[in-house]
C-alpha cells in the first residue's frame, strides 16, 4: 500500500527543501521521480539540484537535459512534467514527489508519495 505524506512548506522554499529530501532517498538506496506541474518548474528544479550544496551531489536528469535523457533508467532522480506510465516511473523509482499541484493517476505504482506545497500560496 502506498504511503502518502504532505510537506507544507512555510519557512523553506521548495528549491531548498527538495534537495534534502532527495538526499535522504538516495542515502537509503532509493530512486525518486519528481513530478512537476510545468516544464518551467522542471527546468528550475534541474538547476536547483545541480547547484545544491546540501547534499552536494544529486545525480539526476530530465527528458530534455542531463546525460542520456533518453534512458531514464540510468538516473536515480528523474524530473518530469509527465505522469508515470502504466509500469510506474521511467527510472524505476519507488518514491514520487509531487510539486506545484501536480496530480498523479499512478500513486499505486509507488511505495511512498510526498506532496510538497507552498504554504504561503493559500
Amino acid at each position: 500500500m502506498t504511503e502518502i505524506g504532505f510537506y507544507h512548506l512555510t519557512r523553506t522554499p521548495l528549491e531548498q527543501a527538495l534537495p534534502k529530501l532527495l538526499g535522504r532517498v538516495l542515502a537509503g538506496g532509493g530512486r525518486a521521480m519528481v513530478f512537476c506541474g510545468t516544464e518551467e518548474r522542471v527546468a528550475a528544479l534541474d538547476t536547483a539540484l545541480w547547484l545544491s550544496g546540501d547534499p552536494d551531489w544529486l545525480p539526476h536528469a530530465t527528458p530534455r537535459t542531463g546525460p542520456f535523457p533518453d534512458n531514464p533508467e540510468l538516473h536515480p532522480i528523474w524530473l518530469t512534467a509527465e505522469d508515470a506510465g502504466e509500469g510506474g516511473a521511467p527510472n524505476g523509482a519507488r518514491f514520487l514527489f509531487l510539486v506545484d499541484g501536480a496530480e498523479s493517476a499512478r500513486l499505486d505504482r509507488f511505495d511512498r508519495v510526498l506532496d510538497l506545497f507552498d504554504g504561503n500560496d493559500e
